[in-house]
């Protein structure tokens, strides 16, 4: 049962997508609408003035931000930095790492409370970046085991950002997870949190107080002594976070790795038992692998079962990680305990210092999709062998993003976690829009970042061969001191010694190859002899214009059945399969994101299966297979 719901939502004054002018169409330009951003304003601080770390914090932040709105708890806590001795709550049911329920009730969720009537007296305010200092997780047992059994289940409600994202509609144990209080309205969208704002109550729209874009402003304990008094702290960390978000932070495409620390080869002993989803996994990573490399970025992935590991590890092999580790990592996503495969493997990162010996860029991401982080949010003092190593993403290997959760039962889904890196790295979002649009609401996940930070995308590869070297440094020379585009690295709207400095840092490195089906070669086979996605009267017109034998060279779209003539049997084809929209899953007329996640379930369906689906077949060869979801993947970044 929900320990509270309100029935009321708030208002406020949408934000419209600004018109624009499609300035050229001969040179078919796109027009695409000017983003409506997260801003200052639509951002609560919420922190603890009783508490030194949070306060600082909040001193920190407000220096770069001194718009937002900010909320003081104003509570002292029974003890300060120690963990709780026992299980019993104190009778104020709140330390500096646990919140009881029906504290987080009266707190923050009853519509008397004075949260509830700041956001009502507010209501532009639509994100809560929460301090170190402030509760991590909410529980009614002060001492829970952080694994996947009894009492944790029966005790933790889920984080405190988690629950606080859902605040303004209720918040429920969780055993009731298939309550609509656990349900992410924007998971999985590709629109501004703004602008799903604008379509409430319509497809893709979110109303007001739905969902709140919580993301939590920590780190474990600085490896700098970051702000110069004589210690390095968790609060060092947590300044050197708040620094480098202040601005958007410019990734470099080919100075940078992404790293999928997988699932072990098909095979392994022991991975039907420990990876229910075998199967699904690798084509998972497929998928975002194929995202990523559209745009130039250099990827590698593991498949092995061992844990790959930074050049300051101690078990760092240059043989086999050196290639991968020479850049720092933007993103690295790992399969957490033993990548499903060997659970006694003694390289377990839960108690090794997998995270602190990694290098991470300043708009690094990072995601495990297992449960070795858990611990480090509610025991300040958690140590690597703790389940420590999400912290140390931040205060140790530098990144600036990433998901922890504070029970190890629950973790996001990699078939989601791309959207979010797609929507943080090339679609203009904040972190806190990026984050929710893949994390599950109302239960263990905690968000760790600046809500409102960014980052700019560089592509050093001008001529887009795979490679930097002297023919983009040449580009950039004879553009020297114009606006661009052309030779404009960093996109500031002069090409300069800054644009060269780009081009430098990644200067010899060769993007990996990777083998990439043309998603639009099978279209044919099903009708769509003119590739545009649809089968109609347009395709009729070209079945009549190529009629007869094909040409000796050369592509013959028309030729459905491959027997090298335009003929009756083509024309019948293109018939039967009149008005299909392949990719369209759902049967709602498009093709979204919503048909990309669910062909992740049907990769590998034949005719017969019970899973099978005539529309995910895109080029009508019997099997649902990469090719089809390649196709899919290209009509939703495109559109």
């Amino acid at each position: 049962m929900p320990m509270h719901h309100h029935s009321r939502r708030r208002q406020v004054t949408p934000t419209r997508p600004f018109s624009c002018l499609l300035l050229s169409l001969a040179a078919a330009t796109l027009c695409v609408p000017a983003m409506a951003e997260l801003s200052e304003h639509h951002v609560l601080l919420l922190y603890n003035s009783k508490v030194p770390v949070s306060l600082a914090i909040r001193d920190a932040y407000i220096g770069h931000h001194p718009g937002v709105h900010q909320f003081d708890l104003d509570l002292s806590y029974p003890v300060t930095d120690e963990n709780w001795p026992d299980s019993t709550p104190p009778p104020e049911g709140l330390t500096n790492h646990y919140i009881t329920s029906a504290r987080f009730t009266e707190l923050f969720v009853d519509d008397d409370s004075a949260f509830q009537q700041y956001l009502t007296a507010n209501p532009e305010v639509v994100a809560i970046a929460t301090t170190r200092g402030l509760p991590a997780v909410v529980s009614d047992n002060f001492a829970p085991p952080v694994n996947h059994d009894a009492p944790s289940t029966e005790n933790i409600w889920g984080s405190f950002e988690g629950l606080l994202s859902r605040s303004g509609t209720g918040i429920y144990s969780w055993q009731d997870g298939t309550t609509t209080s656990r349900q992410n309205p924007y998971l999985g969208s590709q629109l501004p949190f703004l602008e799903a704002l604008d379509l409430c109550g319509e497809h893709d729209g979110i109303c007001p107080g739905e969902l709140y874009l919580a993301s939590r402003l920590d780190s474990s304990r600085c490896i700098i002594d970051y702000d110069d008094d004589g210690t390095r702290t968790y609060l060092d960390g947590v300044l050197a976070l708040i620094d480098r978000c202040a601005e958007p932070i410019p990734v470099n495409t080919y100075a940078t790795t992404m790293v999928y620390d997988d699932n072990p080869p098909e095979g392994t002993p022991g991975a039907d038992q420990w990876c229910t989803h075998g199967i699904k996994i690798p084509y998972q990573f497929e998928l975002s692998q194929v995202s990523f490399w559209r745009d130039n970025w250099c990827q590698m992935e593991d498949k092995t079962e061992q844990f790959l590991h930074g050049s300051n590890h101690d078990a760092y092999d240059p043989e086999t990680d050196g290639p991968f580790m020479e850049y720092p990592l933007v993103s690295l996503i790992t399969m957490g305990r033993n990548h499903c495969g060997s659970r006694d493997n003694p390289d377990e990162p839960a108690s090794y210092d997998y995270i602190r010996r990694y290098t991470a860029h300043p708009a690094g991401f990072f995601n495990s999709i297992e449960s070795y982080n858990g611990q480090c949010l509610h025991k300040f003092n958690a140590s690597p062998d703790g389940h420590g190593q999400v912290l140390d993403w931040i205060g140790y290997a530098g990144g600036s993003f990433a998901t922890g959760h504070v029970q190890g039962v629950d973790t996001g889904e990699f078939t989601q976690t791309f959207i979010g890196m797609q929507n943080l790295y090339h679609n203009g979002f904040s972190w806190g829009e990026a984050v929710y649009t893949f994390l599950k609401v109302g239960g263990y996940n905690s968000p760790i970042g600046d809500p409102l930070a960014r980052t700019v995308l560089i592509r050093p590869d001008i001529n887009n061969d795979f490679v930097v070297n002297d023919d983009d440094r040449e580009i950039v020379i004879a553009h020297m001191g114009t606006s661009g585009p052309e030779g404009d690295v960093d996109g500031s709207g002069l090409v300069d010694e800054a644009d060269l400095a780009e081009i430098d840092i990644a200067f010899g490195r060769e993007r990996p190859d990777i083998e990439i089906p043309d998603p639009y070669t099978g279209l044919g086979a099903c009708g769509d002899v003119n590739w545009d996605g649809v089968t109609d009267v347009g395709d009729i017109l070209m079945i009549i214009s190529w009629w007869g034998e094909c040409p000796l060279q050369g592509d013959c779209h028309a030729d459905t059945d491959g027997d090298y003539q335009v003929a009756v049997n083509d024309l019948l084809t293109v018939i039967s399969k009149w008005g299909w929209l392949p990719g369209d899953l759902d049967g709602d007329g498009d093709i979204d994101v919503n048909d990309l996640l669910m062909i992740i379930e049907m990769l590998g369906a034949v005719p017969g299966d019970e899973n099978w689906n005539e529309q995910a077949d895109t080029n009508c060869n019997g099997i649902i297979e990469i090719v089809d979801m390649a196709y899919i993947m290209v009509i939703v970044d495109t559109s």
